[in-house]
Protein backbone atom coordinates (compact mmCIF):
# COMPACT_ATOMS: atom_id res chain seq x y z
CA UNK A 1 0.00 0.00 0.00
CA UNK A 2 1.21 3.41 -1.11
CA UNK A 3 0.82 6.60 0.72
CA UNK A 4 -1.87 8.99 -0.44
CA UNK A 5 -2.17 12.56 0.03
CA UNK A 6 -5.29 13.99 0.30
CA UNK A 7 -6.32 16.86 -1.23
CA UNK A 8 -9.42 19.13 -0.73
CA UNK A 9 -11.12 17.64 -3.64
CA UNK A 10 -10.85 13.90 -1.67
CA UNK A 11 -12.22 15.16 1.03
CA UNK A 12 -15.37 16.28 -0.55
CA UNK A 13 -15.51 12.66 -3.10
CA UNK A 14 -14.61 11.00 0.22
CA UNK A 15 -17.88 12.39 1.63
CA UNK A 16 -19.99 12.51 -1.43
CA UNK A 17 -19.56 8.23 -1.76
CA UNK A 18 -20.48 8.18 2.29
CA UNK A 19 -24.05 10.19 1.31
CA UNK A 20 -23.77 7.64 -1.66
CA UNK A 21 -23.04 4.86 0.30
CA UNK A 22 -22.77 5.06 3.97
CA UNK A 23 -20.40 4.04 5.64
CA UNK A 24 -19.33 0.70 3.77
CA UNK A 25 -15.84 1.82 3.76
CA UNK A 26 -14.53 -1.25 1.82
CA UNK A 27 -17.15 -0.43 -0.89
CA UNK A 28 -16.04 2.91 -0.98
CA UNK A 29 -12.24 2.32 -1.12
CA UNK A 30 -12.82 -0.42 -3.98
CA UNK A 31 -14.78 2.19 -6.21
CA UNK A 32 -12.85 5.33 -5.37
CA UNK A 33 -9.27 5.10 -3.49
CA UNK A 34 -7.90 1.31 -4.15
CA UNK A 35 -4.70 2.24 -3.11
CA UNK A 36 -6.53 3.52 0.43
CA UNK A 37 -7.84 1.06 3.31
CA UNK A 38 -11.08 0.63 4.63
CA UNK A 39 -9.65 1.85 7.75
CA UNK A 40 -8.03 4.48 6.79
CA UNK A 41 -10.91 5.94 5.14
CA UNK A 42 -12.68 5.90 8.12
CA UNK A 43 -10.45 7.29 10.19
CA UNK A 44 -9.99 10.26 7.79
CA UNK A 45 -13.59 10.92 7.39
CA UNK A 46 -13.80 11.62 11.11
CA UNK A 47 -10.45 13.23 11.87
CA UNK A 48 -12.27 15.47 9.15
CA UNK A 49 -15.93 16.00 10.31
CA UNK A 50 -13.92 16.35 14.03
CA UNK A 51 -11.80 18.66 12.56
CA UNK A 52 -14.37 20.55 10.83
CA UNK A 53 -16.60 20.30 14.35
CA UNK A 54 -14.04 22.04 16.22
CA UNK A 55 -13.24 24.87 13.63
CA UNK A 56 -16.66 25.62 13.68
CA UNK A 57 -16.73 25.67 17.16
CA UNK A 58 -13.72 27.68 17.24
CA UNK A 59 -15.15 30.26 14.53
CA UNK A 60 -18.28 31.05 16.69
CA UNK A 61 -16.23 31.22 19.91
CA UNK A 62 -14.18 33.96 18.55
CA UNK A 63 -14.86 37.53 17.85
CA UNK A 64 -15.49 39.23 14.91
CA UNK A 65 -12.31 41.13 12.71
CA UNK A 66 -15.31 43.99 13.66
CA UNK A 67 -15.34 43.77 17.20
CA UNK A 68 -11.60 43.36 17.28
CA UNK A 69 -11.29 46.68 15.52
CA UNK A 70 -13.76 48.47 17.89
CA UNK A 71 -11.93 47.65 20.67
CA UNK A 72 -8.82 48.80 19.45
CA UNK A 73 -9.86 51.94 18.24
CA UNK A 74 -11.79 52.25 22.12
CA UNK A 75 -8.36 51.28 23.08
CA UNK A 76 -6.91 53.96 21.69
CA UNK A 77 -9.53 56.72 22.40
CA UNK A 78 -8.74 55.46 26.03
CA UNK A 79 -4.49 56.48 25.71
CA UNK A 80 -5.62 59.47 24.45
CA UNK A 81 -7.54 60.47 26.56
CA UNK A 82 -4.89 59.09 29.54
CA UNK A 83 -2.30 61.17 27.59
CA UNK A 84 -4.64 64.27 27.64
CA UNK A 85 -4.94 63.89 31.26
CA UNK A 86 -1.43 63.16 32.79
CA UNK A 87 -0.62 66.57 30.45
CA UNK A 88 -3.01 68.57 32.18
CA UNK A 89 -1.72 66.83 35.44
CA UNK A 90 2.01 67.73 34.58
CA UNK A 91 1.24 71.43 34.29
Amino acid sequence: MTYHRWTDRDYRQLARLVQLYGLDWARISQTQFPDVSPVCLKNKYYTRINNNAAYQEKRQDSPSLSSIVSDEQRSDELVQQLMEILKATSM
